[in-house]
């Protein structure tokens, strides 16, 4: 990700990572106020986590390090998990979930 430098004026990114009940900021352009890096690790919270929580698009303001932005977010992630199909295998049966599914990835 670009920092808010080269960004240009304002504008920054986030990408958040889901863990149990909540949001973890893992990748951003938002710098650590004493210049010392990224600021990752923050949990979503506010409206913004009430929104994405319900399945819905959240857009309006939000506090990030203090500053205020005007922001947009939705979740359009996908997670893939598996084990390679002769890992997961033995003796002719499956033993990933009691079943295998052949699943093509595009």
């Amino acid at each position: 990700m670009r920092s808010q430098k080269e960004g240009g004026p304002g504008m920054a990114a986030t990408l958040f990572v889901k863990a149990g009940a909540e949001y973890i900021r893992v990748a951003t352009s938002v710098l650590n106020p004493d210049g010392s890096g990224r600021a990752v690790g923050a949990v979503l919270g506010g409206a913004a986590l009430d929104s994405i929580k319900a399945g819905k698009p959240y857009y309006g303001e939000v506090q990030v390090l203090g500053t205020p932005y005007i922001a947009s977010g939705e979740i359009i992630g996908v997670y893939f998990v598996g084990y390679k199909r002769h890992a997961a295998t033995k003796g002719g049966s499956c033993s990933f979930r009691r079943r295998c599914k052949k699943t093509t990835l595009r």
